[in-house]
């Protein structure tokens, strides 16, 4: 293929004559010049003659020698796995951009992506429900709970002030009987054979006691009452271990029945505490729960559900991406030069499997290599004419659309390609 690139001047043409023929020809044209000369001095006169300026085109060229090539040429390989489902074209047929060469069995990716549309879906949802306000319905249930709650601190409230004022009638109903028991215990302290009795001890004890109990009333408050609880059991225990070997059955058969029903009391109060106690758990936590309804969502609550839908349309995104991947297209408006599966064929592998078809662009460029001379005057843009040695009648326009800036060097010589 030779190239003719025009634009270039007609100066690089050499001399053919030789030099003797340079000597002939100036000796003919002196003489005549003095002959003539000679014949017309006398009558000589200047002339003149005048035209009106035109602007033209001063045709040049260089030409250079190259190669003939598509301009754009890929192979088209599997970024996945699978087994093809579809050859859409046929080897050697012209194909546009977008055009589908190769289907891969997708059915796998299909699914990620409709599962990831529903995650998506679902925090959308979630997000919405979150940002919207509080229906009437909801506040009016959330208020509800919350009397309920009220409701039960009442009835809590009213079970342990019953227990406190219980445990006060089982002290007062014991105190009669502590009486009888200390006479008894002073009888008997004299023959008393158990080593850890006292009387003088559980005296002093029962003397507080009574104290206590004489400043208390039903009316006190339920840690004095339950205080008060402790003292007369502890007192009970010290009687039952004073009189244990004093061989009484009706006095420690009495012991027996004050302490169980000093432990009932005690049992109650705290049973009736630790509801009264859940109670007020309750009431505190619908009281939040409405006050937030009421408040609507907490900023970082929407924040963090914004997050997790981006989330999920990342995943959507991506399982997308992958599903287009088993669809092997046209890049380029082009030819199928060669295609190299079958329907039914397997991918198993999409590092050592090679090229599924190659696609070449209708487009044609040819590289020439230039002299840096030569190269100079060459310029992007400029009309071009391809010939062929192998079609001599065959002529190809085209324009210059790019000049290597940097040259490489062959023995000595700068070449530039074109």
């Amino acid at each position: 293929m030779r190239l003719k690139v025009l634009g270039a001047g007609l100066w690089n043409r050499a001399l053919k004559h030789k030099f003797i023929s340079l000597v002939i020809a100036v000796v003919v044209v002196g003489g005549g010049y003095y002959t003539y000369s000679n014949l017309t001095a006398a009558n000589t006169q200047t002339r003149y003659i005048l035209a009106a300026v035109q602007k033209g085109t001063v045709v040049a060229s260089v030409s250079g020698t190259g190669q003939v090539s598509a301009s754009n040429q890929v192979d088209l390989k599997a970024k996945v796995s699978g087994d093809v489902v579809k050859v859409n074209v046929q080897q050697g047929e012209e194909v546009k951009a977008g055009t589908l060469i190769v289907q891969l069995d997708a059915a796998n990716a299909e699914k990620t992506v409709r599962d990831a549309e529903v995650s998506l879906q679902s925090a959308q949802l979630s997000l919405q429900k979150l940002e919207m306000p509080p229906t009437k319905l909801a506040l009016i249930q959330a208020q509800n709970d919350l009397d309920q709650a009220q409701q039960s601190k009442q009835t809590a409230d009213a079970a342990l002030k019953k227990a406190y004022d219980d445990g006060f009638t089982a002290v007062t109903n014991t105190n009669p009987g502590l009486s009888n028991l200390i006479t008894f215990l002073s009888g008997i302290s004299s023959n008393q054979t158990n080593p850890s009795f006292t009387y003088t001890v559980i005296y002093n004890q029962y003397t507080q006691y009574l104290n206590d109990y004489q400043a208390a009333s039903r009316n006190s408050g339920g840690s004095t009452i339950s205080a008060l609880l402790d003292e007369a059991y502890n007192l009970l225990q010290a009687i039952g271990n004073g009189i244990q070997y004093a061989s009484s059955a009706t006095y420690n058969a009495a012991v027996s029945t004050y302490l169980s029903n000093i432990s009932v009391a005690v049992n109650t109060i705290r049973s009736a505490q630790a509801a009264d106690q859940a109670a007020a758990d309750t009431v505190a936590e619908k009281t939040e729960s409405l006050a937030e309804l009421q408040a609507g969502a907490l900023p970082i609550d929407i924040q963090s559900q914004q997050l997790a839908v981006q989330q999920r349309e990342n995943s959507l995104k991506d399982a997308k991406d992958q599903l287009v991947n088993y669809y092997i297209a046209a890049p380029f408006d082009g030819f199928v030069a060669t295609l190299n599966v079958n329907k039914g064929d397997s991918i198993a592998s999409i590092q050592s499997y090679g090229a599924i078809a190659t696609l070449i662009s209708k487009g044609r460029i040819a590289d020439v290599s230039l002299n840096e001379v030569d190269a100079a005057k060459v310029k992007v843009g400029q009309a071009a004419t391809l010939t062929f040695d192998a079609f001599p009648d065959l002529t190809i326009a085209g324009k210059v659309v790019q000049v290597d800036a940097i040259g490489t060097v062959t023995q000595g010589v700068v070449n530039y390609g074109v």
